[in-house]
């Protein structure tokens, strides 16, 4: 069994390194049960840091169409919570894998919880939850002793208290919505966008990583131009859900990846 990975140290030695993150989306289950982990493999031998891996849930409010649909076609296929956590098990021996999900799927906190740890899984993304709440602190506090740390989201309508207290959470990282809206890939990115990133690297001390909209490698370079990392989700599940096969679908997986790992590694101009 691989360590847990220590996503606080990954995040910060990248960002002392100027190594900038890249990390890919995958729904467990779509498009087949037995296509999760050969597409993992593939994302990270082509070069991400880490992978968010989702659970298909029927009303993943914060998601777009493409995400929507393949969440809802694994649960189609019979994907199950025991079947996302062995294979979330799996995927953490090869490399730094996150928890994404919503909190209204889950009916036992701890269970999941203690599922999540023995998977090895090493951070959550839980969108809509609080930043802070009495009714919510339970939960932070198992987590914490679990080593389960939470990844706080910003948005363009988030004010600055929301920002300043998220900031404070020392998070491994933020996770910056870099659109009002939900998920989906944008053949563009409206140029607002570099003004808000921009706005956000000068009051944010926590590494923040951008993400929702991103679909190709010029966009995901423009972001990392700004933030520490980018997210990257629709536009790969969009080219998995296009392929016939599962061969098919780890070659565009492993060309897709590798074109963004190229992009945000090329040195920027001055």
């Amino acid at each position: 069994m691989a360590p847990t990975i220590d996503l606080f140290a990954l995040t910060r030695d990248s960002r002392q390194r100027s190594h900038k993150l890249l990390v890919m989306y995958l729904t467990c289950g779509y498009c087949e049960h037995n296509w999760t982990f050969p597409l993992a493999r593939e994302v990270f031998a082509a070069g991400a840091d880490i992978i968010e891996l989702g659970m298909p849930f029927s009303d993943p409010l914060a998601d777009g169409p493409t995400i929507q649909a393949a969440s809802q076609h694994a649960l189609d296929n019979g994907t199950t919570s025991k079947e996302y956590f062995e294979g979330a098990s799996q995927i953490s021996e090869l490399g730094p894998t996150l928890f994404m999900g919503y909190l209204n799927s889950v009916t036992s906190i701890p269970h999941f919880l203690e599922r999540a740890h023995d998977a090895q899984l090493c951070g959550l993304v839980l969108p809509g939850g609080p930043v802070t709440s009495e009714s919510f602190s339970s939960f932070e506090q198992f987590s914490a002793r679990l080593n389960l740390p939470r990844i706080p989201f910003i948005s363009p309508t988030s004010s600055q208290d929301r920002i300043a207290q998220i900031d404070v959470m020392d998070a491994p990282f933020i996770y910056a919505v870099s659109i009002a809206g939900v998920t989906g890939a944008r053949a563009q990115l409206d140029t607002s966008v570099d003004t808000y990133l921009a706005g956000l690297k000068k009051s944010l001390k926590t590494p923040f990583l951008a993400g929702f909209g991103v679909s190709s490698p010029e966009t995901a370079r423009r972001i990392v131009s700004i933030a520490d990392g980018v997210i990257v989700g629709s536009a790969l599940l969009d080219g998995i859900g296009s392929s016939a096969s599962l061969e098919q679908a780890c070659k565009f997986t492993s060309e897709f990846v590798q074109s963004l790992r190229e992009a945000i590694d090329e040195p920027l101009s001055a």
